[in-house]
């Protein structure tokens, strides 16, 4: 009875997931130029099939299964489930909400289901959008979901996504989107592997670096204000290593202490205006700026639990639970030191948030900072569209880490 009437929702999803794809889908394809390339192959396989692809848009989800004759059903955050609109057109096309940081046996009961009905389901293994270009770590649940499904392993890359629209950005470019569809892995080899052995060989599978890619094509990605925004993604000076000192306009960022300053290009490549200093890809500037992050949270003055080590004004906050809709915590300054966030109300109270406990820590769109303590969803969100909470996301990570090693 129950697998008869999940394959009733797999037809209503199809249903809908068609009309999208004549409606929404032709309206992406055009606007961002998506070519395909697997995708015969893909769509005569039988029975159900995991597809794994890496995440660097906003749209990603619909792109990655809108080629395909069947329909996908993707895992996604439960962020996207807030809104009553967004998480009833979620609802329609068989999205399944998954919460960080909380055992979440629902979400893998959704899973199973569809499996069980021979449909598709969706997942980004490395659970974010990147913010450079080069795809993220995969996270180990994937791959023992890998194991635990028994289905094969289908992999959808994104080639040219990040250009078209970066994940700092305020705007979207027009240039060429690809999407490479495979079979990387049978039933029979992801059994025959260890789950060690399963974790490399995906992440070879996924691992995408868009600056190698565009290195020898040079695409253009042409739009307005190429480099709005770019703060949210670099947030220390190359040449004077301020931070917070890098304000963009128009197709140029500034450094407001010095004067060093890069033009975006619309290849996607960075004119810095002192070559000495300066990184002609936005992947090298953040793996310098973040050796350059972990090197501060190190140091002696950082150690200091009483002093603060960034503090940023005008910080909404707001406190939820999984898919329910978030109710305001209030207004305040947000402070990090090295055992703790501390959250300061313009009425007075205190927050205290030990980042031990903190879990599932991760920027959800651009600045909403999120994380689970105590069963509990704390989001903070700063007023001003240039605060770089990636910078924060990164430095409580680096201190969770830290904080994790054995005393010597």
């Amino acid at each position: 009875m129950k697998g008869r009437k999940e394959r009733y929702r797999l037809r209503i999803n199809r249903y809908f997931y068609r009309i999208l794809q004549l409606t929404l889908g032709t309206y992406l394809r055009v606007k961002f130029n998506i070519k395909t390339s697997g995708v015969e192959d893909i769509d005569s396989l039988s029975g159900p099939f995991l597809l794994l692809a890496n995440h660097v848009g906003f749209w990603d989800p619909f792109l990655a299964g809108a080629a395909l004759r069947q329909p996908v059903q993707f895992v996604a955050a439960d962020a996207n489930f807030r809104s009553r609109i967004q998480r009833f057109g979620l609802r329609l096309v068989g999205a399944i909400p998954k919460t960080k940081a909380v055992s979440d046996l629902e979400t893998i009961r959704g899973i199973r289901a569809v499996r069980d009905a021979g449909g598709i389901i969706g997942v980004f293994p490395e659970g974010e959008r990147n913010w450079d270009g080069v795809t993220l770590p995969i996270l180990p649940a994937t791959v023992k979901l890998v194991k635990l499904l028994r289905i094969p392993v289908v992999t959808a890359i994104f080639a040219g996504g990040y250009f078209s629209h970066p994940r700092w950005a305020a705007q979207p470019r027009r240039g060429t989107l690809n999407i490479y569809y495979r079979l990387a892995f049978t039933a029979e080899q992801i059994k025959s592997m260890s789950i060690p052995e399963l974790l490399v060989a995906l992440q070879t599978e996924l691992t995408h670096d868009e600056y190698e890619w565009q290195s020898d094509k040079m695409i253009r990605y042409t739009g307005k204000r190429l480099a709005e925004d770019m703060e949210n993604a670099v947030f220390i000076c190359p040449s004077c290593r301020a931070s917070d000192s890098l304000q963009s306009q128009e197709d140029v960022i500034r450094c407001t202490e010095c004067g060093f300053s890069a033009r975006y290009l619309d290849t996607g490549y960075l004119e810095p205006s002192q070559a000495e200093y300066g990184f002609t890809t936005l992947r090298d500037w953040n793996r310098w700026q973040l050796g350059i992050l972990r090197e501060r949270l190190a140091s002696p003055e950082s150690q200091d639990r009483m002093r603060p080590l960034f503090a940023l004004k005008e910080v909404d906050l707001s406190i939820g639970y999984r898919t329910d809709r978030l109710r305001s915590g209030g207004t305040g300054t947000l402070t990090l030191f090295g055992d703790r966030l501390e959250f300061s109300g313009e009425n007075g109270s205190v927050r205290v948030f030990p980042l031990e406990r903190a879990g599932g820590v991760a920027i959800q769109y651009t600045q909403n900072l999120e994380f689970y303590l105590d069963d509990t969803l704390y989001v903070l969100c700063p007023r001003s569209v240039k605060a770089s909470m990636y910078k924060w996301d990164m430095a409580i990570r680096m201190l969770q880490e830290r904080s994790a090693l054995p005393t010597p």
